[in-house]
């Protein structure tokens, strides 16, 4: 349907789609995709660099509870990540803290320990796996192992897939997906 022009795709989906529902699911997703931005690339709540620059705290050099703040690696719409050491136990960590204005909103503490709380219960190869979860003074915090290297996205941003590779990366994340519903 999207290789015809846009007023030719309803007598060409009459044809191709006869059920009039179906057509219609067609129709509506070829609107979607015409729709400039997407929904998926919109944070569900503001990331942290989208704050007031006051409430923006820069963790690296800092110690909260055992774990030593080296860099920030990423930022989300539940807070930043950062690479951490692991006092107690010497190894690497990856530390996401919530924002302090986030840790004052009771619904998105809620969130948070409902995220630490699903994602310690799953056990998959393509899962991080939660190391600790918890609070210092202010501070409220997931500890999950680190996992060097690129995210997909960027991964992808850097060249083309070819197919076996794009077949396999749909078969890990499907396969952490399964998991997680199987949770």
């Amino acid at each position: 349907a999207l290789s015809h022009q846009p007023a030719e795709r309803e007598a060409f989906l009459r044809t191709a789609c006869p059920e009039p529902e179906l057509r219609a699911q067609v129709l509506a997703l070829l609107a979607a995709h015409e729709t400039p931005g997407h929904f998926l690339d919109e944070p569900v709540v503001p990331t942290s660099d989208q704050l007031p620059s006051e409430l923006n705290i820069n963790y690296a050099g800092q110690t909260i509870a055992h774990y030593r703040v080296q860099q920030l690696l990423g930022k989300g719409g539940m807070g930043e990540v950062y690479l951490a050491t692991d006092t107690r136990l010497g190894r690497q960590a990856a530390l996401k803290i919530l924002p302090v204005d986030f840790a004052q909103t009771p619904d998105r503490l809620r969130r948070f320990a409902r995220e630490a709380r699903t994602v310690s219960a799953l056990n998959h190869p393509t899962i991080v796996t939660i190391y600790d979860v918890g609070q210092h003074e202010q501070t409220h915090y997931i500890a999950t192992e680190f996992v060097a290297g690129k995210t997909l996205r960027e991964y992808l941003g850097e060249r083309r897939l070819e197919l076996s590779q794009a077949l396999d990366f749909a078969t890990q994340i499907c396969g952490a997906l399964a998991a997680a519903h199987e949770a």
